[in-house]
């Protein structure tokens, strides 16, 4: 079963403050990721989070997008998109 994936408010901004080219290159791998059986597989999980839910670092040329999962409802909400320097800022 394919995963659904959610942006959060914050997630939007930081893809409109990317440019053009980056912001579609984060979006197409963020379908990839989406379309795949097995979407941790593909993704980093982070050693040290803020959150009680584990995060993930999915990598795309320069950028980072931060990720959690839902494995329940088959959800992937997508926290933050940045890059590499200022990605980890809140966790």
């Amino acid at each position: 079963m394919t995963y659904s994936l959610e942006y959060t408010a914050r997630t939007l901004q930081d893809l409109k403050g990317l440019d053009r080219q980056n912001s579609r290159r984060v979006t197409a791998g963020l379908k990839s990721l989406e379309a795949q059986e097995l979407p941790w597989l593909h993704v980093k999980k982070l050693k040290t989070s803020a959150s009680p839910e584990p995060v993930y670092s999915f990598h795309v040329g320069s950028c980072r997008v931060l990720i959690e999962f839902d494995f329940e409802r088959h959800r992937i909400f997508v926290d933050e998109v940045g890059p590499r320097k200022s990605s980890y800022r809140d966790f």
